[in-house]
C-alpha cells in the first residue's frame, strides 16, 4: 500500500520520490499539471486540490527537503503564472506543510501545522491630587499626524516582509529627512551616519539595530547596503534579494525585526510617536504553554466537521480519534513558538485518513481536553505503511495583539 495526498502518491509506486513535500495554495489550479523543474523536482497540481505537491528522486535532511521543496514550488507558480495567468501564491509555509525526508537511510513523514495564541494586555493608571482630585491620564496618547506614520502603518499591515521592510525603511527614511534633510551632493550613507549621530544621544542604545561598538555604521550597512539596496534594485550581476527565495525571505524578517525599534523610537524623536505597548513574555508564555500541555497529546482525527473553537474531545468530530505523544519539542521550539510531537513507528498509525489535527492536554480532573484544532481543509492524508516513521508536529505561536508587529509567516 502506498500514502497518498489528494490522488498523488507521496512516494510514488516503488518509492522512488524520496523526497517532498506539501504546501496549500491561496486557490486552485484549472487543471491537472505536472511540471519538471529545475535540480530534479517536480510539482504536481490536481484540478480542485487546493495544495502543490513536489518531489525528487534524492534523498534530503528536513531542513534541505523544506526549504529546495518550497523553492520548487516558487519556481513551478512562476511558470503557472507565465504560461497560463494563474495567479497563485503559497503562503505561511514553514508553518503549515508536510514534508517526507530521509533521517539516516530511515523515510520520515512529518506533517506540521501551527495555530496563533492572541494576547491582549490593557493598562489603566490613576493620579490623586492633593486636593482629592484624581485624573486619569491617557496612557496611548494620539500624536499629530505625519507622513512617516503612512509609511509605518503599510509596514505593519503587510503580509509579506519584503513589502513591510520596504515601507518600514520609507517611514525612517523621511523621518530622518525631518530631521535633517540630505544637503546636496551628499552620499546616502554619509547622510545617514551624519543624521544618526544627532541621534546618539537621544535614542537608547538598546533600540539601535546593533549591539556592536558602531551602531551607525551597522545600521549602514546591514539595513542600508545589505538590505535596503539589494531589495530595492533587481539587475543582473548586482547582488540582490528575492521575494521568493527561503533565504533571503529569512534575512528580510530578521532585519525588519531589528530595525522596528529603532524606527519606533526615531518616529517618537521626531514626530511624536507613543512608546506605548507590550504583551506577555516570551517567558510567561512558555511557562502557560508547559503548564496546560506538559503532557502533550496529539489527536488525529478524520472528521470533516468545520473547525469549532468550543469543541473538546467530547464532541463528534473526534470520536475515534488516534492519540499519539505530543512532547514539547526543545530543540525545535523558539521565542513564541512552542512546538510539540514526537517521532513514533508508522505502522502505530497506518492505516489512518487524517483531515484534521488537535493538540490535547489533561485537565485537572484528568479528563483530556482539545485545546487547539487545525485541519487539512480541501483533502485528507490517507497515511499508509510505506514510510518508516511518522511526526505529527503541533505548534503554537505567541501573538501579541497590542505590540507592534515584527513576525511574519515565511
Amino acid at each position: 500500500m502506498a500514502t497518498e495526498f489528494g490522488g498523488v502518491l507521496l512516494r510514488g509506486a516503488t518509492g522512488e520520490r524520496k523526497t517532498g513535500a506539501i504546501f496549500e495554495l491561496d486557490g486552485e489550479v484549472s487543471s491537472d499539471r505536472s511540471l519538471q523543474l529545475p535540480l530534479g523536482w517536480t510539482a504536481e497540481f490536481r484540478s480542485g486540490l487546493g495544495y502543490v505537491v513536489v518531489h525528487i528522486d534524492k534523498g534530503l535532511g528536513l531542513n534541505q527537503a523544506l526549504d529546495d521543496g518550497i523553492d520548487a514550488v516558487q519556481q513551478a507558480l512562476d511558470l503557472l503564472c507565465v504560461a497560463e495567468h494563474q495567479r497563485l501564491r503559497v503562503e505561511n509555509y514553514e508553518r503549515e506543510h508536510m514534508v517526507w525526508y530521509d533521517s539516516g537511510g530511515a523515510s520520515i513523514l512529518r506533517v506540521t501545522t501551527v495555530v496563533g495564541f492572541g494576547v491582549t494586555v490593557s493598562a489603566s493608571a490613576k493620579i490623586v491630587r492633593a486636593n482629592g482630585k484624581t485624573e486619569e491620564p491617557d496612557l496611548y496618547p494620539v500624536p499629530a499626524w505625519n507622513e512617516c506614520f503612512r509609511y509605518y502603518r503599510l509596514a505593519q499591515v503587510s503580509e509579506d516582509p519584503f513589502d513591510a521592510f520596504r515601507n518600514l525603511w520609507l517611514s525612517l527614511e523621511l523621518a530622518l529627512s525631518i530631521k535633517s534633510a540630505k544637503a546636496q551632493g551628499e552620499g546616502e550613507a554619509a547622510w545617514i551616519r551624519r543624521v544618526g549621530n544627532t541621534l546618539r544621544g537621544s535614542i537608547p542604545k538598546g533600540a539601535w539595530p546593533s549591539k556592536g561598538t558602531d551602531p551607525i555604521g551597522d545600521l549602514i550597512n546591514d539595513h542600508y547596503v545589505d538590505t535596503r539596496c539589494r531589495l530595492f534594485h533587481a539587475k543582473a550581476g548586482k547582488p540582490r534579494l528575492n521575494p521568493l527565495v527561503t533565504a533571503d525571505r529569512r534575512i528580510v524578517m530578521e532585519r525588519f525585526g531589528t530595525l522596528l525599534p529603532f524606527v519606533r523610537e526615531v518616529l517618537g524623536d521626531v514626530a511624536g510617536a507613543p512608546k506605548g505597548g507590550g504583551g506577555m513574555t516570551y517567558q510567561g508564555f512558555q511557562r502557560a504553554m508547559e503548564a496546560a500541555h506538559g503532557d502533550g497529546l496529539i489527536l488525529l482525527s478524520d472528521s470533516q466537521q468545520p473547525l469549532d473553537r468550543a469543541e473538546t474531545v467530547d464532541s463528534p468530530c473526534w470520536f475515534g480519534a488516534k492519540v499519539v505523544p505530543g512532547p514539547r519539542m526543545a530543540n525545535e521550539s523558539r521565542p513564541g513558538l512552542e512546538l510539540r510531537g514526537i517521532r513514533i513507528d508508522a505502522q502505530d498509525v497506518a492505516p489512518a485518513a487524517i483531515r484534521r489535527i488537535g493538540l490535547a492536554s489533561k485537565g485537572d480532573d484528568g479528563a483530556v481536553q482539545t485545546l487547539f484544532a487545525t485541519s487539512l481543509r480541501s483533502s485528507s492524508l490517507n497515511l499508509d505503511n510505506d514510510f518508516n516513521g511518522f511526526e505529527a508536529i503541533f505548534g503554537v505561536e505567541l501573538v501579541n495583539q497590542l505590540s507592534p508587529r515584527a513576525r511574519f509567516r515565511l
